[in-house]
């Protein structure tokens, strides 16, 4: 039996993601990092698996490079393309089973850029990348009053889930342990 894996923002090949994600993504080199995100994801994706790439996954011009990266990556692999993924369609055909720019599939829908509260409603929950560490938060504050003041919290929207890497280990994330998550709330 396979298994379905989700991920997103992957940025192989992109020195500057090491800079704007340092906290997570804390390596040395671009060839450093995108060494740790093959590692990863082949520990959990096996070769029979499917994962879903929702976008960001590659930048750059080095076609050669790509397909040397997404031929290491275990699993089929399906694409929800990204605001990055700039190569022609053709390129993208050549690795991965599908391309799509939304999706919905498994009772959500996929995207890569989170989508308009109205578009979610549909389906009730959108499994999205784009976001890096940041998450779809509720348009309204709430407070908590303390003796000395109110503090201002705004929750994460439970009707968004993010499975860019930053927020799964730089690992893809498995279609159970989204079920549970968004079924919680």
């Amino acid at each position: 039996m396979s298994n379905i894996f989700f991920t997103a923002d992957l940025h192989f090949n992109h020195a500057k993601v090491i800079q704007f994600e340092s906290t997570i993504r804390n390596f040395e080199s671009i060839e450093e990092h995108d060494e740790a995100l093959i590692r990863n994801w082949n520990s959990v994706v096996r070769p029979r698996d499917k994962v879903w790439v929702l976008g960001d996954v590659f930048l750059g011009k080095d076609e050669e490079h790509f397909f040397d990266i997404m031929r290491k990556l275990h699993g089929s692999k399906s694409l929800i393309l990204g605001n990055h993924d700039t190569f022609p369609i053709e390129t993208y055909a050549k690795a991965f089973d599908s391309i799509h720019g939304v999706w919905p599939k498994y009772g959500f829908v996929m995207s890569h850029v989170p989508l308009h509260p109205d578009s979610v409603e549909r389906w009730n929950w959108n499994v999205h990348g784009h976001l890096h560490s940041k998450k779809v938060k509720y348009p309204w504050k709430q407070y908590v009053l303390y003796d000395d003041g109110r503090e201002d919290i705004t929750l994460p929207d439970p009707h968004y889930y993010c499975v860019s890497v930053e927020h799964h280990n730089l690992a893809p994330v498995s279609l159970d342990t989204i079920r549970k998550a968004i079924h919680q709330t």
